[in-house]
C-alpha cells in the first residue's frame, strides 16, 4: 500500500475507527447506514444487503470510512 500510495495510484489510505469510535454490536440493527467489513466481502463483490446496518446518527459519529462512487475498498483481517 505504501508503494501505491507514492506512486499515486492510491490518493489516500484510510483504515478503520478503532477503540471507542468503533460501533458496539447493540448498535446495530437492520435499517439505517450499511456498516461494510472483511465479513461483506463475498465472490469478489460487496454484500450491501447483508451488511449490518447504523442509525444515521451513529454513523455521524465515524470519523471516516464512507465509501464513494469509484473508490477501490481494501480489506484484510487484523492480525
Amino acid at each position: 500500500i505504501e508503494e501505491l500510495i507514492a506512486s499515486g495510484a492510491i490518493l489516500a489510505h484510510k483504515d478503520g475507527n478503532y477503540g471507542s469510535k468503533y460501533p458496539r454490536v447493540d448498535e446495530f440493527g437492520s435499517e439505517g447506514v450499511p456498516f461494510l467489513t472483511a465479513k461483506s466481502l463475498c465472490d469478489g463483490f460487496v454484500d450491501i444487503d447483508a451488511a449490518p446496518r447504523l442509525s444515521e446518527a451513529r454513523a455521524d459519529e465515524l470519523t471516516f470510512g464512507f465509501v464513494q462512487p469509484d473508490d477501490v475498498l481494501l480489506s484484510h483481517n487484523a492480525t
